[in-house]
């Protein structure tokens, strides 16, 4: 897997298509991680650190940044990894994220959590779930933008074609309330 990243991110740089480089460098994080080569690791989300400094690209800190706590908490080095969380925080409600402001949440009360800290991890749970799981968005009764959601299907190559009416019909089946 590190030999295709490797081939993809010397072009995702010269395209400038920084959001996908951060999101390579993410996974080669990830990757060195589970081979316990944290060194490694930590180098390459410093390196998404200092992408996220470029014009425009500020909200790749927060990608950084996790990749960054993970590794410090895979250290045992916990205040590290919650300094951050904490930074990733700051810059996640700033741009208004609900996907980061939860990844955030989420990891801070994973660690929480690890640490046997039941009572500080509950609220940061409840607001992820309030921000990025909204009631009308639970609903369970119809599909918003099937046709989007066909389509993207197609486009990644989880189906080789859209759905018919029928097959759409057999496939969702919604219970009565």
């Amino acid at each position: 897997a590190l030999e295709y990243l490797g081939d993809a991110e010397p072009i995702l740089a010269k395209y400038a298509d920084y959001t996908e480089l951060a999101e390579a460098w993410a996974t080669r994080c990830q990757i060195l991680r589970a081979q316990d080569n944290l060194t490694e690791a930590e180098a390459w989300a410093g390196k998404i650190v200092e992408l996220s400094k470029l014009p425009g690209n500020q909200d790749l800190f927060v990608t950084g940044a996790l990749q960054s706590a993970v590794i410090a908490a895979r250290r045992a080095d916990y205040p590290r990894a919650f300094e951050w969380l904490d930074q990733a925080e700051v810059v996640a409600r700033r741009s208004g994220s609900p996907r980061d402001l939860t990844s955030v949440l989420d990891r801070k009360a994973n660690e929480l959590i690890r640490q046997g800290n039941f009572p500080e991890a509950e609220p940061l749970l409840k607001e992820s779930i309030a921000e990025f799981h909204k009631k009308e968005a639970m609903q369970s009764d119809r599909m918003a933008d099937l046709d989007g959601a066909v389509a993207d299907a197609v486009k990644l190559k989880f189906l080789d074609k859209p759905m018919t009416k029928e097959q759409l019909a057999e496939f969702l089946q919604i219970p009565p309330r």
